[in-house]
């Protein structure tokens, strides 16, 4: 990987890109690139809460420049939106706040232009230190101030303690925050000095009407984890439940040589997302009875035509019967495997393994007559794949065992490029000439499921007296 006066880079891989970029371009320490990476996790999040666009630097060990291996832009204000830097070299002169914070060791203020037709952005630089030297910058810019500068300097400097600190903690407390959170920064001793206007939304409908200089007590304010944050100087999360509201409530220390200075508080309300949570579980439980039922229903049907079968004397209506019955149960298997599948999709070998197992029940045919049942592709399906799948692949089950004498059936399948193909072969006692000839009903159910509802192929290929069954279909139509 080669550093270069232009750009490259992937978000995705930003981890990956910082430990490659200081092992091969700086002289920091591996410990040292680690504990980079650790705070690099909280990056995005310290641009959220400084509302600026966030840049970091490293000095690069064989010339007089940085190189850039970390970059961040803001959910919760605007930020032009420049070429992504990850991976340029900077020369010192076109940066000179960076290369002064870098010397000192001290925060700077100032602008700068990324070009001639650009406005000048607001920037505020951080040293970031190892072992009390500085080793690299962070650096804030605003190009469209919605806040004054003083707002400003105190979310920046906020943002930067946290990111300078960078706990291990769980993923979900660096999760960002959005336009419509709200955020908090109260001083030491736990008194609001600034609040963005979706805080002030939030506490609105329990009539408070003015944040800053309320203190963290309050009962209105509702911060009961902040002694708990206070007394452990670590960040934690904390549900909490008031009224009818339920806020999800993020708290984060800001410290200085291990005290509190501030403390940044980060507010969700999370009443509508767990409203929409609880209905659509309830429409999960809805669904999985009306699959439960289906099921019942379509088994109490079986049950009648097996019970009519059995009082029949003629041969023809019992067949007929017999088949319907068949048919019947393999829809039921279908809804049975999505009553109990809500959470996951139902696999492509459950459904074959289920449709064996119910023949075998109803004695149709065993287990033992099928071939290839573990090799068959682990894939989910859509409830019509399900639907459609449960009775092409019974029938021709049926039809194999039924024309193959005593040879096994083969199953198997494969997916390539989004596109399906299972496959059923085995010996045949009948010609496929005859089989096409008598018209069977079975194969004009499949052959028409397969086209219509599955818009694929089905086929029939006799081959040394084997006879294969083709489905074959796309799976992007099922989406």
């Amino acid at each position: 990987m080669q550093p270069h006066r232009g750009y490259w880079g992937n978000r995705s891989v930003v981890m990956s890109q910082i430990s490659e970029l200081c092992s091969k371009y700086s002289t920091l320490k591996i410990s040292e690139i680690s504990r980079l990476e650790e705070m690099s996790g909280f990056l995005p999040l310290a641009s959220d809460i400084s509302y600026g666009r966030s840049t970091l630097y490293i000095r690069q060990k064989e010339e007089q420049a940085y190189l850039v291996v970390a970059e961040e832009f803001p959910q919760t204000g605007y930020s032009y939106e420049a070429k992504k830097q990850i991976g340029r070299i900077i020369p010192i002169n076109e940066e000179p706040l960076v290369e002064l914070t870098f010397l000192t060791g001290k925060s700077q203020v100032g602008k700068k232009q990324w070009s001639i037709l650009e406005s000048e952005a607001d920037i505020k630089c951080f040293p970031v230190f190892f072992s009390g030297v500085v080793q690299g910058i962070l650096l804030f810019e605003w190009t469209l101030l919605s806040s004054t500068r003083e707002e400003i300097s105190i979310l920046s400097e906020a943002a930067y303690r946290i990111f300078a600190e960078a706990p291990q903690i769980a993923e979900p407390l660096k999760e960002r925050i959005s336009y419509q959170d709200g955020v908090l920064i109260l001083n030491e001793a736990g008194k609001i000095l600034w609040s963005n206007e979706p805080a002030g939304q939030l506490y609105k409908s329990f009539g408070v009407s003015h944040l800053p200089g309320r203190w963290y007590y309050e009962k209105l304010l509702n911060l009961k984890g902040y002694p708990r944050m206070r007394d452990s100087l670590k960040p934690f999360e904390q549900e909490s439940r008031f009224d009818s509201k339920v806020w999800d409530i993020r708290y984060f220390p800001v410290l200085m040589d291990k005290i509190l200075t501030q403390s940044v508080v980060l507010i969700r309300d999370k009443t509508n997302l767990l409203e929409k949570e609880k209905e659509l579980k309830l429409k999960e439980v809805l669904i999985q009875e009306m699959h439960h039922r289906i099921k019942n229903n379509l088994q109490t049907i079986a049950g009648l035509l097996r019970m009519q079968a059995r009082r029949s004397e003629n041969q023809e209506v019992k067949e007929a019967l017999g088949e319907g019955i068949r048919r019947i149960s393999s829809i039921a298997v279908a809804h049975e495997l999505l009553s109990a599948h809500l959470d996951e999709k139902v696999r492509l070998g459950s459904l074959v393994r289920a449709l064996v197992s119910m023949n075998q029940q109803i004695g149709t045919f065993s287990t033992s007559q099928v071939d290839g049942l573990d090799q068959v592709a682990e894939i989910s399906l859509s409830v019509e794949e399900v639907n459609t799948l449960s009775l092409v692949l019974n029938e021709l089950l049926l039809n194999a065992i039924e024309h193959g004498g005593n040879q096994k059936v083969m199953i198997g399948s494969t997916l390539l490029e989004g596109n399906l193909k299972i496959t059923l072969e085995n010996k045949s006692s009948t010609p496929i000439f005859e089989w096409e000839k008598s018209e069977h009903l079975g194969l004009k159910i499949v052959k028409s499921l397969v086209e219509d509802s599955l818009k694929g192929e089905f086929n029939l290929i006799e081959q040394d007296g084997w006879i294969r069954a083709i489905v074959t279909y796309d799976r992007g139509e099922q989406k």
